[in-house]
């Protein structure tokens, strides 16, 4: 992300025409001081002000545009005065000027850039399962809430997964092997939902998947293969015997409360399990938890 595209607080698209303008106005006024006092008082470095404060917040190019308007006042502010210096001294410094705020202005750019950068890495990280890469559970709750904001009367279904007998693999094969094994069922995951659905990892073994504006029956469909591909993965693991039960819940609109929609979800996922494991049970607003 460069700097002057990095996110800020305000998108107004008049905001940057605002402390554009003040950083001129601040410019013209260090000029204007810098032509009534005399020239042994040398306010160059006052121009810097504002160029600095351009740059932090609108990016290099604003900056190094207002340190090309530093640099003419600085000049136009020394010439004024016909002091005994050249011409051609006044020119120096000002391409001198126009260096120094020039550099300053993407530095200071560079720096706000590295600062957004590590900001939006750490609200990434503080949303994703650093084993799989999925959503973790306050990504998945924050989410869902911003999605019932935006169209709370648009029906969805939710797929609790949980892998069977995960333990079984962790003390036949060892940790490092159920995280791989983890890894896989994230990356299956990940290939199978759309771009708007949501995929979270919400505990050890347990991942939740929203899929939104699908019916019942395309999210048994989602939720059967599933269950096929998990199988072929833990066909390298026969000792354990790790399966896939599913609980799937299905809302004809997004219920107020996220947690409604582990909730019923994981109501069908239990009824998988104490009827066999490694299957999709599912539970309908309406209607107790069905085949």
């Amino acid at each position: 992300m460069t700097s002057e595209t990095a996110p800020r607080a305000d998108t107004s698209p008049r905001r940057p025409a605002r402390i554009l303008a003040l950083g001129v106005a601040a410019t013209l006024l260090v000029g204007y001081l810098d032509y009534v006092t005399p020239p042994y008082l040398g306010l160059s470095l006052l121009y810097m002000l504002p160029v600095i404060a351009v740059s932090w917040f609108l990016g290099w190019r604003f900056g190094v545009l207002l340190a090309s308007v530093a640099a003419l006042t600085w000049f136009v502010a020394e010439i004024a005065w016909e002091h005994e210096y050249g011409t051609w001294v006044s020119v120096w410094n000002g391409l001198t000027g126009l260096v120094i705020f020039s550099g300053a202005a993407v530095l200071l750019a560079q720096m706000r850039g590295n600062q957004d950068r590590l900001l939006d890495l750490e609200r990434r990280l503080s949303r994703t399962d650093p084993l799989t890469g999925l959503d973790n559970l306050r990504s998945f709750v924050e989410q869902a809430q911003a999605a019932r904001r935006r169209d709370d009367r648009q029906p969805c279904c939710v797929l609790y997964i949980d892998m069977d007998n995960f333990k079984s693999l962790n003390d036949s094969y060892g940790h490092l092997v159920g995280d791989e094994f983890l890894r896989d069922v994230g990356r299956v995951i990940s290939e199978t939902v759309r771009a708007s659905d949501q995929a979270a990892r919400v505990g050890g073994d347990e991942f939740v998947i929203v899929l939104a504006d699908v019916d019942c029956q395309a999210a048994t469909g989602i939720g059967e293969r599933l269950i096929d591909q998990f199988r072929v993965l833990a066909a390298k693991f026969p000792r354990a015997n790790v399966a896939a039960s599913i609980g799937l819940a299905h809302f004809e609109r997004h219920p107020a409360d996220a947690s409604e929609l582990l909730r019923h979800a994981d109501e069908a996922m239990y009824r998988a399990k104490v009827e066999g494991k490694g299957r999709l049970r599912r539970w309908s607003e309406g209607e107790a938890a069905a085949p």
